[in-house]
C-alpha cells in the first residue's frame, strides 16, 4: 500500500468540463471520456473543473495487475467562466475503475467548493486480491453521489470512508454499494456526517454477499451528527447476506453532540461554539487518510472553516 505519500511528485491534469487540454499518452480523451491505462506504480492528480453550465465527463480507469496508485480527484467550480452566472452549478461525472489481480489503489475523492452541485457515479470492479482504498469528502454543497464496488475475485478487498459537511440549504445524498461475489473478499464501510441550519444529509449503504462467496468479511458503520433541530438526516444501513459461512455486522445512528462531552469542554474554558467545532470536526475527520499528513491537514483546515461559519 501507497503510504506517507506527498502531492509534490504526482503527474497533475487539469481537465475542464470534461476536456484535456492535450493528450499525452499516459491520460488521453477518447470518444469523449478521459481515459487512464496504468501499468507501472504512478501517483495522479485529476483537477477537475466545470464552470456550472450543466458540463459533465466520464472518467476510465484500468491498472494493471500488481500495479499500486494513489489517485486524487479533486472537484472545483470554474469561476473564471460566467457561464454559471446564469443558474445553478451543475456537473457531472462518472468515474469507472478495473482494478486487475494483485493491484492497489488509493483513491482520494474531494468536493470542496460549496458553489458546486454534483451528481457523482463510481463504479470500480476489484479482481483477485486488489486492495481498494477510498475516501471521499464533501464539504457543502449539493450532491448526488452513487458508489457501486463489486469484489470480484478471490481475496478481494475494500476499505471505503465518507466525510460529509452539510449547512445552510445544502442537500446532500449518498447511495453504497459493495457487492461480494467472490470467496475470502472483505469490505469496511465507516460513513461520517454532520448537518447543520436546514440541510438535507441522507446516507443509504448496502453490503451483499452472494451465494457461494463463503468466508467473506463485511462491516459497515455510519453515522450522522444533527447541529440543528431543522436539518433532515438519515441513515439507512442494510446487508443482503446469501451464503452461510461469513461474518458481517452494522451499525448507524443520527444524534446530537453528548451534551456531557460539551459541559466537560466548557468547564474547561472552551467556549460552546468552539467546542461544537473541535467536537465536529473530530468526528469528522475520523473517516478521513491520516497517511498523507498534507491532505490530512487541508481537509481539517477547510472542515473547520465550514464549522466555524455556522
Amino acid at each position: 500500500m501507497l503510504c506517507n505519500m506527498s502531492t509534490e511528485n504526482m503527474k497533475i491534469y487539469d481537465i475542464r468540463n470534461g476536456r484535456l487540454p492535450e493528450d499525452d499518452g499516459f491520460v488521453r480523451t477518447r470518444d469523449g471520456s478521459i481515459c487512464i491505462g496504468i501499468s507501472e506504480n504512478a501517483s495522479i492528480m485529476l483537477n477537475m473543473s466545470f464552470d456550472g453550465d450543466g458540463a459533465g465527463s466520464a472518467v476510465n480507469i484500468n491498472i494493471a495487475g500488481g500495479t499500486e496508485v494513489y489517485l486524487i480527484e479533486n472537484y472545483r467550480y470554474d469561476s473564471a467562466s460566467n457561464a454559471a452566472s446564469f443558474g445553478e452549478n451543475f456537473m457531472s461525472c462518472a468515474v469507472n475503475i478495473n482494478l486487475s489481480s494483485g493491484s492497489t489503489l488509493k483513491h482520494q475523492i474531494l468536493f470542496e467548493d460549496g458553489r458546486l452541485a454534483a451528481a457523482y457515479t463510481l463504479k470500480c470492479n476489484a479482481e483477485a486480491n486488489a486492495v481498494y482504498d477510498n475516501y471521499q469528502t464533501n464539504i457543502g454543497g449539493r450532491a448526488k453521489c452513487n458508489t457501486e464496488i463489486n469484489l470480484n475475485g478471490y481475496g478481494a478487498s475494500v476499505s471505503s470512508h465518507l466525510i460529509a459537511f452539510c449547512s445552510g440549504e445544502d442537500d446532500q445524498r449518498y447511495n453504497i454499494r459493495i457487492n461480494h461475489h467472490a470467496k475470502g473478499t472483505r469490505s469496511r464501510m465507516t460513513n461520517c456526517g454532520a448537518a447543520a441550519d436546514a440541510s438535507k444529509c441522507i446516507i443509504d449503504c448496502v453490503g451483499f454477499i452472494e451465494k457461494g462467496a463463503s468466508g467473506s468479511d463485511a462491516y459497515q458503520k455510519s453515522r450522522i451528527i444533527s447541529l440543528s433541530e431543522k436539518v433532515q438526516a438519515h441513515v439507512s444501513p442494510a446487508l443482503l447476506i446469501d451464503e452461510y459461512d461469513v461474518s458481517a455486522g452494522h451499525s448507524g445512528s443520527v444524534g446530537s453532540i453528548d451534551t456531557e462531552a460539551l459541559y466537560y469542554m466548557q468547564s474547561r474554558g472552551i467556549r460552546r461554539q468552539e467546542a461544537v467545532a473541535m467536537f465536529t470536526s473530530g468526528f469528522l475527520m475520523g473517516a478521513a487518510d491520516k497517511s498523507n499528513s498534507e491532505l490530512y491537514e487541508d481537509i481539517e483546515h477547510k472542515v473547520r472553516e465550514r464549522i466555524n461559519q455556522l
